[in-house]
């Protein structure tokens, strides 16, 4: 009768074992296919995102160089001036034309990339 019970005991043990990694090999399995899906979201969205910024700064550069080529046009000729506080975030050159004297926007006189100054630009600047 003792070995009876022994042979129960160890049954129960072995089973609890084989279901644990059982469950243990599921669980895994199911947090790899959730990660995996959640990478390929992620690539996408990183995709998309670097897409969108791509785009956003080659219209940047497209109207700055548009505006650039308007102002010359109006005027014929612009005011340009190097400033020691301003430095171009495309092309750091620190030569800059004032486009247009209501909102202080002034831009880039090697690449064209505009910006608008919150400053007060001295008269005669």
């Amino acid at each position: 009768m003792l070995k009876v019970y022994i042979l129960i005991i160890v049954v129960g043990f072995v089973g609890s074992v084989a279901y644990g990694g059982y469950y243990y090999y599921k669980d895994t399995q199911q947090r790899i296919q959730i990660l995996t899906e959640n990478s390929a979201k992620l690539e996408t969205a990183t995709k998309l995102q670097k897409n969108t910024i791509d785009t956003l700064q080659a219209d940047a550069e497209k109207y700055a160089e548009a505006t650039f080529k308007q102002k010359k046009e109006e005027t014929g000729t612009y005011l340009e001036k190097e400033v020691d506080v301003l430095v171009c975030s495309l092309c750091e050159s620190n030569k800059f034309f004032l486009v247009n004297d209501d909102k202080r926007t002034v831009g880039c006189s090697n690449c064209g990339y505009l910006t608008s100054t919150h400053w007060i630009i001295p008269d005669g600047q």
